[in-house]
């Protein structure tokens, strides 16, 4: 499987279960396996993998302070899709198979 996860054969073959959320944060495989269904993508990133450059403004998705990028691949086109998102009001449930990009993942001096 590639980082886009363009193959569900393979997420069998890895031992991951149907139940699992499989995405990609910042080139990063994450399974999770009990994922919380009320969690956002802010507050995963924040609190569970420590990366802190998202932050949190408004809460509300006015100010832009919590906007990641997140790829997804297009099956039916064959094309790669890049969104701008507000981590503060996406739920990290919708990211099954997206690879997530932070300021974290863009690169450092």
């Amino acid at each position: 499987m590639d980082m886009y996860g363009t193959t569900a054969d393979t997420e069998t073959r890895s031992g991951c279960g149907s139940d699992d959320l499989i995405f990609f944060v910042n080139g990063k495989k994450i399974v999770e396996k009990n994922a919380d269904p009320e969690m956002t993508l802010l507050t995963y990133l924040r609190r569970k993998l420590g990366l802190t450059g998202t932050k949190l403004g408004c809460a509300e998705g006015g100010c832009g302070a919590c906007t990641v990028m997140l790829s997804r691949y297009q099956t039916h086109t064959q094309q790669l899709l890049h969104y701008a998102v507000n981590a503060c009001l996406a739920p990290l449930c919708s990211l099954h198979l997206v690879a997530v990009t932070t300021v974290e993942g863009i690169g450092s001096v």
